[in-house]
């Protein structure tokens, strides 16, 4: 069985295609765990209706408490094998979780990535594999975290992963933290044997003005602190990396303490050229055209 953790505040605009998209899953051995976090708007009707629909669905409320409570709230009481977040503002295509179960059963991986778009309102970017990374795409615990590090082909973000629960269960969220995937990726990936990557984008990542990632605020260094613990973790763990992880990690404080105006993180954080023309490497990204806008 499969745990989908669904952490969810203030996203009624966007709830409704979600949840669609879970219970719409081919995969149909799931536990759909909703941690409504303290919502004021409609989010939390919207969740018990579907609740209501669905037997699959426990909706857990909570107080308002951030991301990081409510995603540990959803691994107290996953009881599947596997776990996968989706964020409460993104979707994903029906075959999702049948191709990420598959190729982890097929390929014995411990944590299986599929590829993403950046949906903007009228196009969506993904990155494209080039042709020697689309022959590796089976990748050992200092390979991943090679290319995590470099967070080009692996990304930091916590959805779009399925995991072996065992593997996560006991490592918890920095709660008060944003950008807490930075603070929590590399404690998961030093754990796993062998990493999947599907190259073929599955998760849609909606691109929202309005989102943590979208606003202009102070909250940016808690990106700069979660890379300084992954600095010390590579350091200890993986020196051979040192070199690389300080590099990354000095790059970002340089563009943090020079760049004054937030407006700077916001494109930084949204735009994913923007992203990598700032960083070590630059993937290259393709774009789809579409004539309606995704609700």
């Amino acid at each position: 069985m499969i745990s989908v953790i669904i952490p969810v505040y203030n996203v009624a605009p966007y709830l409704n295609t979600c949840l669609d998209s879970v219970i719409n899953q081919t995969y149909k051995n799931l536990e759909i765990i909703i941690v409504d976090d303290g919502s004021t708007d409609e989010s939390g009707s919207i969740c018990e209706d579907y609740a209501k629909i669905d037997s699959c669905i426990k909706v857990i409320h909570k107080k308002n408490a951030g991301l990081s409570s409510a995603r540990n709230v959803g691994l107290e009481h996953a009881k599947g094998e596997w776990i996968f977040f989706i964020d409460s503002d993104d979707w994903f295509d029906t075959n999702t979780l049948s191709n990420l179960y598959e190729f982890a059963i097929r390929n014995q991986c411990d944590i299986v990535q599929c590829n993403h778009y950046y949906a903007y309102d009228t196009y969506h970017l993904y990155r494209l594999a080039n042709k020697k990374e689309k022959k590796f795409n089976i990748l050992d615990r200092k390979e991943a975290m090679h290319q995590l590090i470099i967070n080009d082909r692996i990304k930091n973000f916590a959805w779009g992963k399925l995991y072996k629960t065992d593997l996560i269960r006991d490592i918890k969220f920095p709660e008060g933290k944003f950008f807490e995937d930075s603070f929590w990726q590399q404690l998961v990936f030093h754990r796993a044997s062998k990493i999947g990557i599907i190259d073929t984008p599955y998760y849609f990542y909606r691109q929202r003005k309005d989102s943590i990632s979208g606003q202009s605020s102070p909250k940016i260094y808690d990106l700069l602190e979660g890379y300084n613990k992954r600095l010390e973790f590579v350091l200890k763990n993986y020196p051979e990396y040192s070199l690389l992880m300080e590099k990354k990690y000095k790059e970002l404080k340089k563009n943090i303490t020079q760049n004054t105006n937030d407006n700077f993180f916001s494109s930084l954080l949204i735009l994913p050229k923007k992203i990598y023309n700032r960083l070590l490497h630059f993937g290259k990204y393709k774009r789809k055209i579409y004539e309606t806008s995704y609700n």
